[in-house]
């Protein structure tokens, strides 16, 4: 970040500066944890206890709740929140904020493809989606930015507004709503609202880019005031509207219509969620005000983020890696995708879906039915929902089920029936942890697949 005197911070996160503390003192780095502490940085002691070990790593100040010698007295994610904010206010950086359901983190990364092409662009990292990193991510804007794309990720009711009202986006965009979280937001609509508090940190000029395919984003209408601008592949009154030409391993083909004009782009990802994505991406860049040419280049260069639908040969076994994060609707797309690889086994490992509250039990059930009907030979299930999963799927017929108390176990029974021509699909809840079982059973014949 900038400099930034001690002075000016207290003033910012409104707390007195302590007794003998040099206010002239300048600060340029923010650090929330002791593998960040630098000598001369700004330590937010989130964990109080580390406020000596700070102080000891040299920095200029700590910010500690009771304060103490040597620290500001203030919550510490509360003074990371009204420092970013005043910070975010600096810049006329053009900014756009993305939540959803799913594929958050894909639409991030093909945004800041296409925003590349504009000028230089930051991005959140993977990990800084939420409360404590979106803040963090802000504070690395500088002169030279252009643009700006950050992922808003929710944690728990308000963390959207909040997370808005500290970005201030320039526009927002939703990707979609699903079935997490229903339990913590009250139903469906309450999860909408939540969606749509993006809309908290934004003017009221500052344009509203959803799937207009979503029936719950389509009463988006009812409860936001802002432009609101919609792509999609069915509804053909979008104004931004895809339709799939082809479809391969290495993408598909889609034609896109966007007020009164057509292009043709190739989608570097898979399936129906690959394009959704896609459109998503070329919508964001025509909102920014990017030639169409310029967001078809940033999309062609754009590659499958890591555990997300990645397409990996493993010797003779091919592997569609989803590992990172799992509900309703990506197993439904997963399972179809699976269906349509050519494979002489069809292999579905897959783990239990979070955060789904009462429906948790219908929508595993619904999982075993799915797998059964598509052309899988084997569903594999690690996790508690597991007897469920496989009751359903043997009820329906026409697939072997197997299921494992915890990762070890089927990791072990992986490394041990694999055959040439297997095509497996890994998906599962972050607590799963998959991505550690495609590094034990395929590595190091794995190779990302190039599209």
């Amino acid at each position: 970040m900038e400099g930034m005197t001690l002075e000016k911070l207290a003033e910012v996160i409104r707390t007195p500066l302590p007794e003998g503390m040099p206010g002239e003192q300048s600060f340029s780095q923010v650090a929330v944890s002791p593998d960040q502490l630098t000598p001369g940085c700004l330590y937010l002691a989130l964990d109080p206890s580390q406020r000596a070990l700070a102080l000891e790593g040299g920095a200029a100040a700590v910010v500690a709740a009771g304060g103490g010698a040597g620290c500001l007295d203030a919550d510490p994610l509360e003074a990371l929140t009204r420092l970013a904010t005043w910070y975010r206010r600096r810049f006329h950086t053009w900014l756009i904020g993305i939540t959803g359901s799913t594929g958050k983190t894909t639409v991030k990364e093909m945004v800041y493809h296409v925003l590349e092409r504009d000028g230089r662009t930051m991005k959140t990292r993977w990990d800084q989606n939420d409360d404590l990193g979106l803040p963090l991510t802000l504070l690395g804007l500088e002169w030279s930015h252009r643009n700006a794309v950050v992922e808003m990720g929710f944690t728990h009711p308000g963390s959207i507004a909040r997370m808005s009202r500290t970005a201030r986006p320039s526009a927002g965009l939703i990707t979609c709503i699903g079935s997490a979280h229903l339990a913590q937001c009250g139903g469906p609509e309450g999860l909408l609202r939540e969606k749509l508090s993006i809309t908290e940190g934004m003017n009221a000029s500052a344009p509203l880019i959803l799937n207009g395919d979503d029936p719950l984003l389509q009463r988006a209408y009812e409860f936001v005031s802002q432009e609101i601008i919609s792509y999609g592949l069915d509804n053909q009154s979008a104004d931004v509207c895809g339709r799939i030409l082809s479809e391969d391993l290495t993408g598909s083909e889609m034609e896109v219509r966007y007020f009164g004009k057509k292009q043709q782009l190739h989608v570097p990802l898979w399936g129906r969620i690959g394009c959704y994505n896609t459109l998503a991406a070329f919508t964001v860049g025509l909102v920014a005000g990017m030639d169409p040419a310029q967001i078809t280049q940033g999309i062609a260069g754009f590659r499958p983020v890591a555990h997300r639908l990645q397409l990996l040969h493993c010797g003779e076994v091919t592997v569609l890696d989803d590992s990172y994060t799992t509900n309703p609707e990506s197993v439904r797309e997963a399972l179809r995708l699976l269906s349509l690889l050519p494979a002489r086994r069809r292999i579905a490992v897959l783990g239990d879906m979070e955060d789904l509250g009462e429906i948790a039990e219908n929508a595993h059930r619904a999982v075993g039915r799915r797998a059964a009907q598509q052309n899988i030979d084997t569903l594999i299930w690690v996790g508690e929902y597991a007897p469920i999963v496989e009751e359903e799927a043997r009820r329906m017929g026409g697939i072997r089920t197997l299921t494992f108390p915890d990762t070890r176990s089927l990791t072990t029974y992986l490394q041990n029936d694999r055959r040439p021509g297997d095509t497996v699909l890994v998906k599962g809840a972050r607590s799963a942890r998959l991505e550690e079982l495609i590094e034990a059973v395929w590595h190091p014949e794995r190779q990302e697949q190039n599209t």
